[in-house]
Order: structure tokens, then C-alpha cells, then sequence
């Protein structure tokens, strides 16, 4: 997905890489896998998914200086037109999530209340231009591909680092050689904040190709602290048309 720099980091500033390390009673050699800069950026755009709708079931935590919490979601999006994200904690749905490409409105089922804002305040609070469209490139797991004249390629051992400039945006990708699998990107602004997201656990979707079923992200929490989010995905249906039906009760109070 060749998106806009400054859209992706606008989500927290986005997701790389979980080093999965096996323990073995003999040593190994490594495998080494000769790539070419093509070969390694076109396994980006292979791995980015092509969907119309998505239908996931997953498993969070989310622990930063101020909070640690964890409990399940459900999301639903249908491309270009809504997502909606049901917040379940000890079992109980805790709150409900609505985003249009104008707006997102939160329900929060414990107090009867809830909220609306504009998706322009994720602009300014961010200082980037965010889209609705890079929110649900994002929640899917596709990633922004580097332009091959802006790349260096590098290898360590058994792993390819691509080093891109974008839109003011450093980018760092790590592949593993053999694989082709991403497992981490670092995107970095010129306020020197970065976002590393990890991906492990891929898995064969048919007719898609591999798809990430753990997402670890660590995010700038403030200037000297930073927070992190574990995705762990338990089921996703693509491309299974499904209704998104979403209301506010009436007798919830708007606190916004």
C-alpha cells in the first residue's frame, strides 16, 4: 500500500516486529537466502490483503504509564464505509466503537453515556492528515511499501533491513530472507517519535496469502515513555459480506 506517510503515523504512529526465538537442544546453521531489493520490497506489496469486508475476533492488552488493562474485541469494517469495533471485558461488552470516514462515536455501555467527534480532531491532535481509509489499511495489517528509488537494502544474518525516507517519515523494515515474512517496521517523524510494530504467528489465508495473527506495538506514550498494545487475532473472515448495524440508545447522555 503506497499511502501517504503521515496518515500511517497518525495511528499511534504504527506497528513492527516480534523476534520468535526457538530453543534447541543442538545447534544450527543458518540458512542464508540471497535477495535482491526487488524481491524484497515486491514481498511487501504480496502481503499487503485486498478485502471488502473483514470480520475478526482477537484478544488485547494494553499497558502504558498510566494503565494496564486487557479484554477482547470484536471488529467489523466493510471497506470505504464504517467500522465497528465491540470492547468486551471479564466477557461483558464494555463499549462499543462506530467510525465513518467523517466520524467515530464511542458508547460507553458501563455509563449510559457517549461520545462523537469528527475525525478531524485525530488531525490536529496529531498534526498529521489522517484518513479514514489508512485507519483500516492499518487494521487489517497492510503497511506502507517503500519507493525503490528512496531505498538501502542491508542484510544481518538471516534477516534484510530496508531503510526508506517518505513523506518526512523514516522507515525501517526488517524481512527475514527466507520467509519473506515482515516482522518489524519502525516509522520514525522528524519530532523524532517512533512507532515499532512486530508481526509473528502468520498464517495462510486462502486466496489472500499469509496474514499476522500477533501484532505487538510499541508507541511514544510522552516525551520520555511509551506504551504498548498486543493484538492477538483468534478468528478472521474476509470477504463475507455482513450488515454493520449501529445506534445510540436514547436514553444515553451525550458527555461531548
Amino acid at each position: 500500500m503506497a499511502s501517504k506517510g503521515n496518515n500511517i503515523v497518525s495511528r499511534y504512529l504504527i506497528w513492527c516486529i516480534v523476534f520468535t526465538s526457538l530453543s534447541c537442544s543442538t545447534s544450527k546453521k543458518v540458512s542464508i537466502v540471497e535477495r535482491t531489493p526487488e524481491e524484497l520490497i515486491q514481498s511487501l506489496t504480496n502481503r499487503n490483503i485486498d478485502f471488502k469486508f473483514v470480520n475478526a475476533k482477537l484478544s488485547t492488552s494494553v499497558d502504558n504509564p498510566d494503565e494496564s488493562i486487557s479484554g477482547t474485541m470484536q471488529v467489523k469494517m466493510q471497506k470505504d464505509s464504517a467500522i465497528l469495533v465491540s470492547v468486551k471485558k471479564f466477557g461483558i461488552e464494555a463499549a462499543k466503537i462506530y467510525v465513518n470516514p467523517k466520524s467515530y462515536t464511542v458508547l460507553y455501555k458501563f455509563e449510559n453515556a457517549y461520545e462523537i467527534e469528527n475525525l478531524d480532531k485525530i488531525k490536529n491532535v496529531f498534526a498529521i492528515n489522517a484518513e479514514f481509509n489508512d485507519l483500516q489499511q492499518l487494521l487489517v495489517g497492510n503497511v506502507m511499501v517503500p519507493q525503490m528509488a528512496t531505498a538501502t537494502v542491508v542484510r544481518d544474518a538471516e534477516y534484510y533491513m530496508i531503510k526508506s525516507n517518505e513523506d518526512n517519515l523514516t522507515l525501517e523494515y526488517t524481512i527475514h530472507g527466507k520467509s519473506l515474512e515482515l516482522t518489524q517496521l519502525k516509522i520514525t517523524d522528524l519530532q523524532n517519535r517512533s512507532v515499532i510494530m512486530q508481526y509473528a504467528d502468520y498464517r495462510m489465508y486462502p486466496g489472500k496469502g499469509k496474514i499476522a495473527y500477533q501484532r505487538n506495538i510499541t508507541y511514544p506514550f510522552s516525551d520520555t515513555e511509551t506504551g504498548t498494545i498486543e493484538l492477538s487475532i483468534s478468528e478472521i473472515i474476509l470477504d463475507k459480506p455482513s450488515d454493520i448495524k449501529f445506534s445510540i440508545p436514547e436514553h444515553y447522555e451525550k458527555i461531548n
